[in-house]
Parts: structure tokens; C-alpha cells; sequence
């Protein structure tokens, strides 16, 4: 006589099983199947789900690859900007000049190698997030540097247009920069933040103390302008490759009490727990 596997027997038994057992445990008592799965739950904090993610790893690859080929761009307006200032000014100050350009040609380079080695593939090809990670710290020494341009380049008795020009060209260039770095919060901002402090300092020493507010206003908005191009190229990147899931092991508890369990591979089973 041939006997057949009943999974709907095999799983009342079960929950009987699971029903008659008693566990004490100081003050809680589990009795049945849902209270064992809070108990568990409370002696594991460890294994509670994480923070939810709403962005996916192949959104992050693509905004390091956005950033990897935009950055150029802005690299090199850095380079004409800080080139052309360097001449404006070398003729009132030639010392300063030559220091300064010199400080940023040194950032500027080690950026500049730092992301062609990435986009060629000989350096940190395999990590992006670490190389991301290391070309913000090269780029946040750059920001200051170019940002400190109006405070070195210019004495306190330089002329009001050239001091309006190198302000300008400085505000501008740094602007334009952070844009072309907008895939990435944080490098974006590495042009932006540094011009808070030099451009209010510059324009109180050199030009009228009562404008001070005026650069510092332009610096705020630049500092938001880059926070909304970020938000608009993450939200871009979003759709494009949207977050994926992988449901090995699906358990939905309905508000009735019943619980329905979906395993790989095999047909769900609804069971009253």
C-alpha cells in the first residue's frame, strides 16, 4: 500500500508541533509559531533589514562615469580661467602670481592624471568608489586653491576694475566648474564652499566693505545651483537603471492571520497559523 505525501498534513502538524511547545524566557512565554518569530526577532537585532536604499549600484556606476568624462570639461575651464588671471595680474603682482599658478598647476595636474588613468583603465578600474573617493580629495584642494585667487592675486591698492574682473572670473569659472562635476554631490561642491569665505574677504579688502554681501549671496547660490543639478542628474541616473530585488523567500502576514509562504522553485502554500 503506497502512501503520498500530504503537505498540508505535514504543515498542521507542524503548527501544532510549534503550538505545544513552551519556551520561557524571564517573563515572555512562546506558544505559538508568531510569537517565536517576534522572540527571534528581539534577540536579533543584528539581523533586522537595513536601512532602505533608494538608489541602485548600477545608478552610482553610471554617475561615477558621468563624472569621470564631464570632469574634463571642467578641468580645463579651470586651467584657462586660472592661466588668464595668472597674466591679469602678473604685471601688478609677479611674485604672487607666479606662487599661485604654480600651487593650482600642481593640484590641477594630479586631478587631471588621476582621471585619465581611471578612464584609460590603469588605475583603480576596478574600484570606482575608492577612486572616486580620491579624486574629490585631490579636487577639494583645487577648489581652495583656485577660490583663493582674488586673496592672493590682488593687493589692497589694485585698481576696482581689475579687482571686479578677477572677482567675476574667479566667481564664474568656479560656477561653471562645479556644473561639469554635478554627478557627484561632494566634488561639485568642492569648487562651490571655498568661494564663501575668499569671495567676502577679497571683496572687503579690496573693494568696498559694504558689497560684501554680494559675492557672498553669489557663493549661496552657487552652493544650491549644485545641489539641484545633483538632485537632477541622481533622479536621471534613477530611471535608467532603476533598483532591482531578488525575492528568494517571500513571507506575507495578512491582518487576519493568514500567512502565505512562497519558496523557490515550488508552488505557494496558504495556511491559517
Amino acid at each position: 500500500m503506497s502512501t503520498t505525501h500530504d503537505p498540508y498534513r505535514s504543515a498542521t502538524r507542524m503548527d501544532a508541533a510549534l503550538s505545544s511547545a513552551v519556551h520561557s524566557d524571564g517573563q515572555q512565554t512562546v506558544t505559538n509559531a508568531k510569537s517565536l518569530q517576534d522572540h527571534l526577532h528581539d534577540q536579533a537585532p543584528s539581523l533586522r533589514p537595513a536601512r532602505k536604499k533608494y538608489f541602485s549600484r548600477a545608478a552610482s556606476l553610471d554617475l561615477i562615469d558621468i563624472l569621470s568624462r564631464r570632469s574634463g570639461i571642467g578641468l580645463a575651464i579651470i586651467a584657462g580661467a586660472s592661466i588668464w588671471l595668472a597674466m591679469a595680474t602678473s604685471q601688478v603682482t609677479p611674485g604672487r602670481a607666479i606662487l599661485w599658478l604654480l600651487m593650482l598647476l600642481g593640484a590641477l595636474a594630479f586631478c587631471r592624471s588621476y582621471r585619465d588613468q581611471f578612464r584609460n583603465g590603469a588605475i583603480n578600474a576596478r574600484r570606482p568608489f575608492r577612486w572616486r573617493a580620491n579624486y574629490t580629495a585631490g579636487l577639494s584642494v583645487l577648489g581652495v586653491v583656485f577660490a583663493s585667487a582674488p586673496l592672493i592675486l590682488l593687493p589692497s591698492e589694485s585698481s576696482a576694475n581689475l579687482a571686479t574682473l578677477v572677482i567675476g572670473i574667479t566667481l564664474g569659472s568656479a560656477i561653471a566648474a562645479g556644473l561639469m562635476h554635478c554627478a557627484h554631490l561632494t566634488s561639485s561642491l568642492a569648487f562651490t564652499i571655498p568661494l564663501l569665505g575668499f569671495m567676502g574677504i577679497s571683496v572687503g579688502r579690496v573693494l568696498d566693505p559694504s558689497l560684501t554681501m554680494y559675492p557672498i549671496a553669489a557663493s549661496f547660490g552657487a552652493i544650491i545651483l549644485s545641489i539641484w543639478s545633483y538632485r537632477l542628474s541622481w533622479h536621471a541616473s534613477c530611471r535608467r537603471n532603476p533598483r532591482t530585488t531578488i525575492l528568494r523567500r517571500d513571507v506575507e502576514t495578512s491582518k487576519h492571520g493568514v500567512s502565505r509562504t512562497r519558496h523557490h522553485g515550488s508552488v505557494g502554500q496558504e495556511k491559517i497559523a
